[in-house]
This record gives structure tokens, sequence and C-alpha cells, in this order.
């Protein structure tokens, strides 16, 4: 097996360890309201549009949601920051949530751009003026399953359609139909997709660069990696019955993190692996590469599909080709070091592929600014 930071079988013939300035320039930071959380998946962002340039960046911070809007007008740069923004109305800093949050991403529902926190106890969906419109509260004994009772807690979550689905703490996956109306989010059936995990589930995902996709996977502490075909969830809301779905496999270590580009799923593992699967006809594995020294906390991919951002504890982000199901191959193609922070969220930005990333305990966004060099 290739070392930390080196494509395994199938190595992309550019060879790994690009000259920094080729792709990106050196990080600028952007000053945050309150210090990231210790999680995985710690970062998401709401892309800038046709009407507005600024893209949101939500992270997670105990029990808050801080959010800070970013103008990207040509591309990403610290100097044209606008504020810091809250999630809600306490002291303009913070929104609080029952319980800690463990993970906040934007979502876009019937057209509707939301903010989905995610947390113990509860799941709620956030309009862009930070007014609750959804609502799903889990209690002592739901499902009966892993991890049931005051525990309880849900992590990672995908619109597919009309679908809403986020993964639980007991295994489960809650998928609920629904529609926006009159600025809410109204369920109009809901289900569990049982059978799948034996164990809590920690990341989930869906094709976001092919609309078309019914594609939507999912991982598992003990490594168990899922495709679902979610085609069939009207029949089954309207009659009951089985979703079709197809295991992977499991890996050595649970999942950290996931996603899925035009038929090829990259997971993170805590062993520090990114394992890249073929989601298609042939489902299977194609490529491996040892990414990290110490556990991958999040991955992300860009919006054509060609390049995977990687953060991990080892303080390093790393980026690298992403395989396709033409060429399976896979190279280095950027790699940087934050020292002495544990870094816990990476997200590309649309419009300029810049990279941002975030750190434990710290109180900045790291934004890598896109250069005109190679990809």
């Amino acid at each position: 097996m290739a070392g930390p930071g080196q494509a395994g079988a199938g190595a992309h013939p550019h060879g790994a360890g690009r000259a920094a300035a080729e792709l990106f320039t050196v990080p600028e930071s952007i000053v945050l309201a309150a210090s990231a959380s210790a999680l995985p998946n710690n970062l998401s962002v709401l892309h800038p549009t046709a009407a507005s340039k600024k893209a949101v960046f939500a992270v997670s911070s105990m029990n808050a949601v801080v959010l800070a809007e970013v103008d990207v007008s040509a591309r990403v740069d610290v100097r044209e920051v606008t504020h810091t923004v809250a999630c809600g109305t306490i002291d303009k800093s913070h929104f609080l949530c029952p319980l800690s949050v463990i993970q906040a991403q934007w979502v876009t529902l019937d057209g509707v751009q939301l903010l989905a926190v995610m947390g113990i106890g509860y799941v709620q969906l956030l309009d862009r003026k930070e007014r609750q419109v959804f609502r799903y509260a889990m209690h002592r004994g739901h499902d009966g399953g892993v991890g049931s009772g005051d525990s309880i807690h849900a992590r990672g979550v995908c619109i597919v359609r009309k679908y809403l689905c986020f993964g639980m703490s007991t295994g489960a996956i809650m998928v609920c139909e629904c529609s926006v109306k009159g600025g809410k989010v109204r369920v109009v059936h809901k289900a569990d997709l049982r059978g799948a995990h034996d164990a809590a589930v920690t990341t989930l995902c869906r094709d976001e660069n092919n609309r078309d996709s019914v594609a939507m996977a999912s991982g598992d502490a003990t490594g168990r990696v899922v495709v679902w075909n979610m085609d069939g969830l009207d029949p089954l809301l309207a009659m009951g019955g089985e979703l079709p779905m197809h295991v992977l496999g499991t890996l050595e270590s649970p999942c950290m993190s996931m996603v899925l580009s035009h038929g090829v799923l990259a997971v993170a593992s805590f062993n520090g692996l990114v394992t890249f699967f073929e989601t298609n006809e042939a489902k299977r594995k194609i490529l491996e590469i040892a990414a990290h020294a110490r556990s991958p906390t999040a991955i992300a991919v860009n919006r054509a599909g060609t390049l995977l951002a990687s953060v991990g504890e080892d303080s390093k982000l790393m980026v690298w080709h992403f395989p396709t199901l033409s060429d399976r191959s896979s190279a280095l193609a950027f790699s940087a070091v934050i020292a002495d922070r544990m870094l816990h969220g990476v997200t590309f930005v649309d419009t300029t592929d810049a990279v941002a990333v975030t750190a434990y305990d710290c109180n900045e966004l790291f934004i890598f600014n896109r250069t005109s060099g190679l990809l």
C-alpha cells in the first residue's frame, strides 16, 4: 500500500506533489464569530448565484452555527468579506439550539435554500432569514435500535429530488417526502430505511454534480458502505416495502465522509484511506489512496468533478485528481499544511474553485484561492 499522501495502484501519470503555486495560492484567513467544533464535515457553503456574489459558509461551534458571508465577485478575497452573520438573534452571533450541534449543511429543497442543523435529539431546517421551517424531534426509545434513548442523534443529510434524507445513530435513515409552502416545509410522507446498517450512520451523500441521478450513498461506524436507488421511494412511502440498495463493501474502519460525483463514490475512512467505488452497473472498488497519516475528517469534490479535497487531523489539506469511470486513476495535485491545527472541514466554492478549510478550536476560515495553473 502507498504511504500517506500517495496514490495506490493506477496512479495518475503526472505524479504527486505539484508545486503549490501551480494550483492554489497560500491561504488567507477570515475571522469567524466562534471557533469550530472537533466534528467531521464541519464546513458547508451556500454557493454564490447570479443575483448574489456572496458565498455563505456554515460552521458548527458547540451548540451554535456560525455563518460567514464572503464576497466572491471575481475570486475569493478576504479583503471583500462583508461580515460574519448570526444564525439567529441571540447576541447577533449564535443560534442556540436545544442541544449540541453535530452538523450544519446547506441544502436545496423544492428550489428553496435551507440550512439543515443536526444534533442530539433533533433535526432542524432554517430559511435564509434564520427562521425554523422544519423540526424533527427524536426521543427516548425511537426505533428501539442502536443508540436509542436520550443520546440519539442525526448525522449526514442530503436531498434527493423531493426527499429529505438524514442518517441516525440507530442505524436507520429517515426519509421525508417534503414540499415547501408558505415558507414552511410540509412533510407529506415519511419512512425509515432500515436493514442496511447495524451501527450509527455517520455520513450520507447524493450525486451533487448530476441532478438527474437518483443514487444516494451512506456509510456507518463499522465501515459499511451502501448505495441506494431512490427511484423506488414513491411506492415505498405509499405502500411500504424495501428500497433497492447494494452493499459496496465494509471498510477496515469507520466512514468519516463521502462524496458522489458522476457515478464514482469517494469514502474517507478513520484509518487515513480514501476509497473510490463505481456505483453504476459494476458497483465495485476501483481505487484506494493512503491520503492522511491520521484520520481524515472531511472530503469535497468540485463542481466539475475533477478535483477531490481532503483534510484531516494531521493538519494537511490534500487535493487529488478525481477518478472517473473512464480513467480510474488519481494523483496528488496540491498539498498544504496548516501548522498545529486539526482540520475538520473542507469545501470548494463553485464560482472560483477556491478551497475553504476549518480547524478545531480555531476561529479562522482558511481560503486557498485557485490560480490559473493546471486543471
